[in-house]
């Protein structure tokens, strides 16, 4: 099969739109993942693990505590999951009933009560607001744009340079785009959290960016090379959807003024 044959393939694809919107996505999908794996630069994620609830007893508590205070409704499970490569603190999922809350027990005790505290509440309020919706519903819509696009300019009779060079467009625009629409999820899940804590007299968040600030330095690649890789991994799966670190702890120095200066009218 000749490139030029390989070409008209690909650019031909299934003909429906909604056939190619679809390719378009397990192949994107698909080319993060066989990138990810020959680099083995990104950061993997281990299996969940069970904890030793007599250690983490109170951790569980604080959580379910937390979580109520939401307003989410089920139990609480605390489960430990680790991360080569990079500093991941802890995440949250839910189902209907139960909400469960990932930790990284290394990174994680290092933390103080409050420090944790705030970490919990950031990731339960990412649930509140249901963001996995926002999230789908987002990149639906962002690979319907890009199918369009796609129809609208390509057609079997155009070159496949540039036919590429209009899904690498796209690509990244994409990524850009959902960078910065989960930093703003990111953001809002700050101020709930913050704002919760805030209610319970409690003020662990600027305790904990100062930490995370710390805690990144700790685990930043030495190698310059390995580090730009691991940035070039993280923008081309997406991943550059958190604030800065000194961004945030800025915006809740902020809201501490705010608070503080309410409190004194």
């Amino acid at each position: 099969m000749t490139l030029a044959a390989i070409g008209n393939f690909i650019r031909q694809g299934p003909t429906s739109f909604l056939g190619r919107t679809a390719l378009q996505t397990i192949g994107l999908s698909i080319n993060c993942m066989v990138f990810s794996a020959v680099t083995g630069a990104y950061p993997e994620f281990g299996p969940e693990q069970a904890l030793d609830m007599t250690r983490w007893r109170r951790v569980a508590r604080r959580a379910q505590s937390l979580a109520e205070a939401l307003g989410l409704s089920g139990r609480v499970e605390v489960k430990g999951l680790e991360a080569k490569g990079s500093l991941f603190l802890a995440s949250a999922s839910s189902i209907p009933g139960k909400v469960k809350v990932f930790i990284n027990p290394k990174e994680f005790e290092k933390l103080s009560s409050s420090e944790q505290d705030f970490a919990l509440a950031h990731e339960l309020a990412h649930l509140v607001r249901n963001e996995g919706l926002r999230h789908l519903f987002f990149h639906v819509g962002a690979y319907i744009a890009q199918g369009a696009t796609m129809a609208a300019f390509c057609s079997p009779a155009i070159p496949i340079l540039p036919y590429l060079g209009l899904q690498g467009v796209n690509y990244v625009v994409h990524n850009i785009a959902g960078a910065l629409f989960a930093r703003g999820l990111e953001a809002a899940a700050d101020q709930k959290a913050y704002t919760i804590l805030s209610k319970r007299g409690l003020q662990g968040a600027r305790k904990f960016f100062r930490r995370v600030l710390i805690l990144e330095q700790q685990c930043q690649q030495p190698n310059p090379m390995k580090r730009t890789l691991w940035n070039i991994v993280d923008f081309v799966q997406g991943q550059f959807n958190h604030p800065a670190t000194k961004d945030r702890l800025h915006s809740v120095e902020e809201w501490i003024d705010k608070t503080r200066g309410s409190r004194r009218k």
